[in-house]
């Protein structure tokens, strides 16, 4: 123990400079970020500037004691990798690791949010923060000569992820699950690799072990088809009784009614995909329709119709004959909503979300802020004074956050209010706030339907 302190004081002392501008900026972050403002949209922001004068901090801290090459002076010195690794982690952990927590604690304080409640979820943010930008640039530090090098290691893994992202995108549903086993498996590699690295030194295996890995997990999200992650995020969902019934009696033309049994009380439920559709008119199959749900007020997740498409020259062949249907639908459980309610230009505190204002400017408008992100998705309605609610909002669409998601920046920041309807200022909104509670997948199978 005392010989990691040894070598983390050393470390404190050479690298006191990038440390203290670190420390500065950290300061300057907090200050422009405590301050209440608007919503965040700028293309550079704060948070980026610093993340990067981390990453420079890490990349020289992890050099000053190279692994690649025999010029080492601790190759010759009787100090254990394991000692030299943990003391680096020492200083990661009180130059970056902790600042974070400090900071993102002020700003929430600041924005006048409860700091205590949400003390857990800041320290998780914190180091996942660590483990998904700190961590990889340990690593290459670890397998290049000097900061030029690891600059452009850098540069070209980012813009490798950048190529990536292009090939194919991740359904908003599953992207939880998707970001989740990703970040998992990345991080847990990444600390194989240090430690072997620290080990063994084998610096060009190292190399070759990186790219792989970077280039398996940078594109796993987008190769990987969306039914599997559907099929991940069901197998760690709870199960659920939910189900769909469609009366073909009541089918009109392409438009299928959908009834759902099996909900208790409050409960709500939404469909968010269709898989494996299927069409079949006289023997002859197509796994080109698809279903789609109409437009619908987001305080009614739940679709009560569903439409069918038919490829052209399929729906040509094929006009007024029977067709047979199937299709798998994924469906998410929501639970009985928390029910809030303010009076226009009023602000409303909700512990389990955050806070929200509203006032009215001939519109409703609505700003609410919550500590990090939220899984509650939040309905509203609104109605003038001493009438009951009628009018639904345009609020926010329901999240399901991954826990292995870094924040850079701790509030959660948006708006909302009626799209076009004029409101009085003594009209009073009401709030739902649902969260999800399982994911599951049903399958119908239609025979005989007429256009």
């Amino acid at each position: 123990m005392n010989l990691i302190l040894h070598i983390a004081k050393k470390d404190f002392r050479q690298s006191w400079g990038i440390l203290v501008a670190t420390l500065a900026l950290f300061a300057l972050t907090t200050w422009i970020m405590a301050t209440p403002r608007q919503q965040r949209n700028m293309f550079v922001d704060v948070e980026t500037v610093v993340l990067v004068a981390w990453m420079i901090a890490t990349g020289m801290l992890w050099q000053r004691e190279p692994l690649p090459g025999q010029r080492a002076y601790w190759f010759a010195s009787p100090i254990p990798w394991q000692d030299l690794l943990q003391a680096k982690w020492l200083v990661v952990t009180v130059a970056i690791f902790l600042p974070i927590l400090a900071t993102h604690a002020v700003i929430v304080a600041a924005n006048g949010l409860p700091v205590a409640p949400n003390l857990a979820a800041l320290t998780w943010n914190a180091a996942t923060i660590v483990a998904l930008y700190i961590l990889p640039v340990a690593v290459l530090a670890a397998i290049t000569r000097n900061l030029q090098q690891l600059i452009l290691w850098v540069l070209a893994i980012f813009a490798g992820g950048l190529l990536a992202m292009q090939a194919h995108q991740v359904s908003m549903e599953t992207h939880a699950v998707a970001n989740t086993v990703t970040n998992a498996l990345n991080i847990v590699a990444l600390v194989a690799i240090l430690i072997w690295q620290y080990r063994t030194r084998s610096t060009r295996a190292g190399r070759i072990v990186v790219v792989a890995l970077t280039a398996f997990l940078r594109t796993l999200p987008f190769w990987v088809p969306d039914p599997v992650w559907y099929a991940l995020q069901r197998a760690i969902s709870p199960q659920h009784p939910v189900r769909l019934t469609i009366d073909t009696n009541q089918v009109r033309g392409r438009t299928i009614p959908i009834a759902i049994e099996g909900l208790p009380p409050g409960q709500t439920a939404a469909i968010t995909s269709f898989h494996n559709v299927e069409v079949t008119a006289v023997g002859d199959r197509t796994a080109e329709a698809n279903l789609t749900t109409p437009p619908r007020a987001i305080n009614d997740p739940w679709p009560r119709e569903v439409t069918l498409r038919l490829p052209p020259d399929f729906a040509r062949l094929h006009q007024s004959q029977p067709l047979d249907v199937s299709f798998l639908a994924e469906i998410t459980i929501y639970d009985a909503p928390r029910a809030h309610s303010a009076a226009a230009g009023q602000t409303i505190e909700m512990p389990e979300y955050g806070r929200c204002r509203t006032w009215s400017d001939g519109y409703l408008r609505i700003e609410c802020q919550s500590v990090l992100s939220s899984a509650y998705r939040i309905d509203g309605q609104w109605a003038a004074k001493d009438e009951p609610p009628k009018s639904p909002l345009v609020l926010r669409s329901p999240e399901d956050p991954s826990p292995l998601t870094a924040r850079l920046f701790p509030i959660t920041h948006w708006f909302g209010g009626s799209g076009g309807t004029s409101v009085y200022s003594g009209g009073r909104v009401f709030f739902s706030l649902r969260k999800p509670i399982a994911h599951v997948q049903r399958r119908i199978d239609l025979t005989s339907i007429r256009e």
